[in-house]
C-alpha cells in the first residue's frame, strides 16, 4: 500500500467514531463491516436487555474472534488435506517410474 493509495475514512462503532486509513478498495468493505458490527451489537442489546452497551461490544468482539478461530482451523485442515493429496500424487508418480 503506497501513500497515494491510502484514504482516510471514519467509522462509528457503538456510537464512537474511529479514524482509519485504508485503500480505496478496502473502503467499501470497511463500511460494510461497520454496519455488520453495529447490527450485531444492536441485536445483542435487544436480546439481552440487561447488558450494557460495552458488554454487547465485547460479546460482538468475542463472536468475531470465535468465527475467525474456526475459519483459521478450517483453512488449516484444508491445507493439510491438500498437502496430503499432493504427497499421494508425488508418491504415485514416483512408484510408476
Amino acid at each position: 500500500m503506497t501513500e497515494g493509495d491510502v484514504i482516510s475514512v471514519e467509522i462509528t462503532i457503538s456510537g464512537k467514531t474511529f479514524p482509519l486509513k485504508v485503500t480505496s478498495e478496502e473502503s467499501t468493505w470497511i463500511h460494510n463491516m461497520e454496519k455488520d458490527i453495529n447490527e450485531k451489537i444492536t441485536g445483542l442489546q435487544e436480546k439481552f436487555g440487561h447488558l450494557d452497551k460495552s458488554d454487547c461490544v465485547i460479546m460482538t468482539l468475542l463472536t468475531y474472534a470465535f468465527e475467525n478461530k474456526h475459519l483459521t482451523a478450517a483453512k488449516n485442515e484444508t491445507a493439510v488435506a491438500d498437502i496430503g493429496e499432493n504427497l499421494d500424487d508425488i508418491l504415485r508418480m514416483l512408484s510408476v517410474h
